[in-house]
């Protein structure tokens, strides 16, 4: 049909299209229908014609000018008919691209030809002009939007767009530019706090210390998130990178020792190592007779390792030293880990006190790969070392509760892993939480769920926050099917960090009121009523939400009624779902309303594109 037109449409105008000598290939005939009808507007985007213009003035031309006016009346209906048709029936670009890559290029610049030339004939009799100026209009867009597989979504043209309106990418910053970021801010931020507390100040508040801490923060840490773009994720599979955080462990070797010794890719890995040490004048914890007294300084993991049996991958190391005295707490350690992260294949964080299974990293990989939904997250609270453990059934959490008011804020707590399944499931099953203490996924993770600078002296509320951004940025929870780690649990009258907080600021007892600070702002990012935008205090507490809060793939309340928790009411529900092995109810109704919504918007498309073709064609007539 669209080859019909295109030859009465010669026959009108033979100068302004002048045949190919040969058509033996779609791609030749497109390419010459086209340059014939380019303007300066796109003159870059359309190769030269393939053939020169016949000579003018010959016999044939003369007949086939007089053919051509007796023609006219009648082609002029005949063009109109059947371009209004083939407009009629155009696919989307959408659907043309699926065309082009399940037919080849010829039927997507099949596809492109009966869309262009179906619009260029509605008015190309009775204004030659318009028609020619329309065409070169319509062969600009679609030049933009060519691609070897057919046409480029709208969509990706414009985040293509609009990346190139937010001009040269951002650097991505090394490791030795963070390594040294975060030793000049802590050098900074430590100084200040020290101002504060010389002569024992009875003063200082915990809210002017927040202050200064937020103030410094955004000064020396946040341009590593504004001002540098990530590091693209390896391809390969081939890498993993270890966060692993480490508050006085003399674990920490034997788990450095383990991870390389039993992994099936060691060459592949990487760590990012932040060392929190006593170097001098040390103290241990709290003793069973509640006494505190000298230590000698503490176990030095990096080099215990460096010098151990698996030595030779010292240098896959990437390490941030912290003396014991400006620990932050260990979410603020993870944070430091986490930009450690340069782009390896897949991420894990672990604690500093674990033992690995052989082959941990390529059982943990065959999970990802058998995973029910994309973006898969491995994770559990393991098993306690000295259990039998390796290689049985998968561990799964599944319930979390309120805590009391108090000094914990009511904030969610996790209980304890369960093994509900009696036999190795085939693939992971679905799980409500992710343990802060070991999980494992895709290394864009840390892109997608940037960790946030603004959760120092915290311990609870951690593990909510991270799940639930996690979920509305588009990530699905999975307990592992077999156990590949095991922890360690009790480790009493080991230092503590909160204990340091308080000989730190010279005042015993501080970390808890700089604690009931920030643990505001974790409720404000979950949605507590009491600690909304409007009742947070300080305001300083909402600093940069945009980048740490929640995603936009799904919301936060669809997370909520899936994991049964109601922030309003503290109240909490079982998750039989999880108890089950199933998928959880809501997310197979939120998948059904999404599915939904794109089949609408598809239809909706359609319409808008049908109603507004035939109005170009009522357009075009009335011209």
């Amino acid at each position: 049909m669209v080859v019909h037109v295109l030859a009465l449409a010669r026959l009108i105008v033979p100068a302004a299209c002048p045949s190919p000598a040969k058509k033996t290939r779609a791609t030749h005939h497109h390419r010459a229908s086209h340059a014939c009808l380019r303007t300066s507007h796109d003159d870059t985007h359309r190769p030269p014609p393939l053939h020169p213009a016949p000579a003018m003035g010959s016999d044939n031309s003369g007949k086939r000018a007089k053919h051509a006016r007796l023609l006219v009346p009648l082609l002029a209906v005949v063009i109109l008919l059947l371009g209004s048709l083939v407009f009629f029936v155009t696919e989307s670009p959408n659907q043309v691209r699926e065309g082009g890559e399940e037919g080849g290029e010829e039927t997507a610049q099949q596809d492109f030809k009966a869309r262009s030339f179906a619009k260029m004939n509605d008015v190309f009799i009775k204004a030659p002009q318009q028609a020619l100026k329309y065409a070169s209009e319509e062969a600009g867009k679609f030049a933009h939007n060519v691609r070897p597989g057919g046409l480029m979504p709208r969509g990706e043209q414009e985040e293509e767009e609009e990346e190139a309106d937010q001009g040269p990418p951002k650097p991505v910053a090394s490791v030795a530019h963070v390594l040294k970021t975060f030793d000049e801010y802590l050098q900074v931020l430590h100084a200040e706090f020290d101002k504060v507390v010389v002569g024992d100040n009875p003063e200082i508040t915990a809210e002017e210390v927040w202050e200064k801490f937020v103030a410094l923060t955004q000064k020396h840490v946040l341009p590593l998130d504004t001002e540098h773009s990530a590091p693209p994720v390896d391809p390969s599979g081939d890498t993993t990178f270890i966060s692993m955080a480490t508050y006085r462990d003399e674990n920490c070797p034997n788990t450095l020792t383990e991870a390389f010794k039993y992994a099936d890719k060691p060459e592949g890995l990487y760590v990012g190592l932040v060392e929190q040490n006593c170097y001098s004048n040390c103290r241990t914890g709290v003793l069973k007779d509640l006494s505190i007294r000298d230590a000698p300084p503490d176990v030095d993991c990096v080099k215990t390792f460096c010098d151990g049996e698996m030595g030779q991958y010292c240098d896959h190391l990437r390490v941030l030293r912290i003396n014991e005295s400006e620990s932050l707490g260990p979410a603020m350690a993870r944070y430091f880990a986490a930009k450690l992260w340069h782009g390896e294949s897949y991420y894990m964080q672990i604690d500093a006190h674990m033992f690995l299974a052989e082959n941990w990293d390529l059982e943990l990989k065959k999970m990802m790969a058998v995973a029910d939904r994309p973006n898969p997250i491995i994770t559990n609270y393991p098993p306690p070392d000295g259990w039998k453990w390796q290689r049985t059934v998968g561990l799964r959490m599944c319930d979390g509760y309120f805590t009391d008011p108090g000094i914990e804020a009511q904030i969610v707590r996790l209980e304890g892993s369960s093994q509900f399944d009696s036999t190795e499931p085939p693939t992971p099953r679905f799980a409500p939480y992710i343990a802060a203490g070991f999980f494992f996924t895709s290394g864009s993770f840390v892109v997608d769920v940037p960790f946030d600078p603004y959760l120092p002296w915290i311990f609870m509320g951690e593990e909510i926050l991270l799940s639930s951004r996690a979920f509305t940025n588009g990530y699905h929870i999975f307990s592992p099917t077999v156990n590949v780690l095991a922890h360690i649990y009790v480790r009493r009258n080991k230092p503590k960090f909160w204990e340091t907080v308080g000989r730190a600021f010279k005042r015993p007892g501080f970390h808890n009121r700089l604690n009931a600070i920030v643990i505001r702002r974790v409720k404000n990012l979950l949605e507590y009523p009491e600690n909304d935008d409007e009742l947070l205090w300080p305001q300083t507490l909402n600093v940069d939400k945009a980048i740490y809060g929640m995603g936009s793939e799904r919301t936060f309340d669809q997370y909520m009624e899936m994991v049964g928790l109601d922030q309003v009411a503290k109240t909490n529900k079982k998750l039989d779902w999880c108890h089950k092995g199933e998928v959880p109810p809501v997310l197979l109704r939120i998948e059904e309303e999404e599915r939904l919504a794109e089949k609408d918007g598809r239809e909706g498309g359609k319409k808008r594109r049908r109603k507004g073709g035939r109005e170009g064609v009522r357009t075009a007539v009335g011209r």
